[in-house]
């Protein structure tokens, strides 16, 4: 029987812009949270509120266990290092557990060790290099770990200027995840794709026998677009968040994980 379910991702998974259980210096983060506080809708739902909340509420899932590792601000090396992190440790029960897996590609997000704090960072930069910046937890850094980070930004960028390259970043993105997916299927652990994993070429994801019915959502970012499932939208907008999902869009979402886990007997 299965009790475990494991939740990975980057900020579609982890709550996006309706987290609200922050402990921060950030202005921004601040000055967000104020926005968000301003609505009843917003005010009412838990401060750590995400799919993982929703799908807590479903049918058979009140004597289950629901992890959430999703982090904000994250991509696809994160996710890679926290399944294998998972499922190689010794208490991990393989006939119990199922993952929950967001896949994204990943061009804007980079991870890497950062000495300084001995712990892993994200840099990350939307619209090029001069966009860019470096984070271990999404708005809670302290005073100082920013610091240390604004200290050495300059030569963190001069590495990626030397290293950067989209079109390998995807290749790179593509072969990890087919390993990533070799390996889950090798071990029999039960997994399904909350989104993704779309930037994989078919026909390798044929080669490896990948079964596609493990797929929700092709790419969750754009999914939230079409049907427009965002924050902004959600609210008219009056928060300024036309990413990440909204009540209504969470809750369908977790309907869908939902009916995909009773459909592959994983409930």
């Amino acid at each position: 029987m299965v009790n475990n379910f494991y939740i990975f991702g980057t900020s579609f998974s982890a709550g996006g812009g309706l987290y609200r259980n922050y402990n921060t210096e950030n202005e921004h983060g601040q000055k967000w949270l104020k926005i968000l506080n301003r609505f009843e809708d917003y005010k009412t739902i838990p401060i750590d509120y995400s799919v993982a909340f929703e799908l807590n509420k479903r049918p058979n899932f009140d004597s289950k266990n629901i992890i959430n590792l999703a982090k904000g601000g994250y991509g696809l090396e994160r996710i890679y290092r926290e399944i294998v992190n998972l499922i190689f440790n010794k208490s991990f029960n393989i006939e119990e557990s199922v993952l929950i897996i967001e896949l994204t590609d990943n061009i804007y997000r980079r991870d890497f060790y950062y000495n300084p704090i001995n712990d892993y960072v994200v840099g990350t930069h939307k619209k090029g290099l001069d966009t860019f910046y470096i984070m271990n937890s999404l708005w809670e850094d302290k005073s100082e770990t920013i610091n240390s980070f604004l200290a050495n930004k300059q030569k963190i960028i001069d590495y990626y200027k030397l290293t950067y390259n989209a079109d390998e970043v995807i290749k790179k993105s593509e072969l990890d995840t087919l390993m990533l997916i070799s390996l889950l299927d090798k071990l029999k652990v039960k997994y399904i794709f909350s989104s993704g994993p779309y930037y994989v070429n078919k026909n390798k994801l044929d080669k490896i026998n990948f079964d596609y019915n493990k797929i929700i959502i092709d790419d969750l970012e754009k999914w939230i677009k079409v049907k427009r499932l965002d924050i902004q939208t959600e609210s008219n907008n009056l928060v300024p968040d036309p990413y990440h999902l909204g009540l209504k869009g969470t809750e369908i979402l977790s309907k869908l994980i939902f009916t995909k886990l009773k459909e592959l007997k994983y409930l």
